[in-house]
């Protein structure tokens, strides 16, 4: 039943971000990229409690770390949603995404995969 696939599966149905135990991510940067740093955006005033506290929660799960200085930044993009909270993303667009190099990993079409599965 349904009832019993939450129960035996309740960590995959979490509210929260999963995290994956000791597995890092690296980016291999461009020949010759140099850091830079994008100040940030303005948040509109009626958002900024709303962003401050998705900030302290990112930060409380550990998903997020302050740092004081950093020759790289990104802008935040605040995203209003319809409850009423705030996704946060940042804008690598301008500048980060031109530094380093893209891992391409062509992803299987799913029709592709089923018919494997056959």
């Amino acid at each position: 039943s349904l009832d019993e696939i939450l129960e035996n599966f309740a960590p995959i149905f979490e509210e929260k971000v999963g995290c994956v135990p000791g597995f890092k991510i690296s980016f291999q940067l461009r020949k010759g990229a140099k850091p830079i740093f994008n100040r940030e955006r303005n948040v509109p005033h009626a958002l900024l409690d709303r962003v401050n506290k998705e900030l302290d929660a990112l930060e409380a799960d550990g998903i997020i770390t302050p740092v004081t200085c950093s020759d790289w930044g990104s802008p935040l993009v605040v995203i209003p949603k319809a409850d009423g909270s705030v996704r946060l993303c940042v804008d690598y667009k301008i500048g980060v995404n031109d530094r380093i190099v893209q891992a391409n990993h062509p992803i299987r079409k799913i029709e592709d995969v089923i018919d494997s599965l056959r």
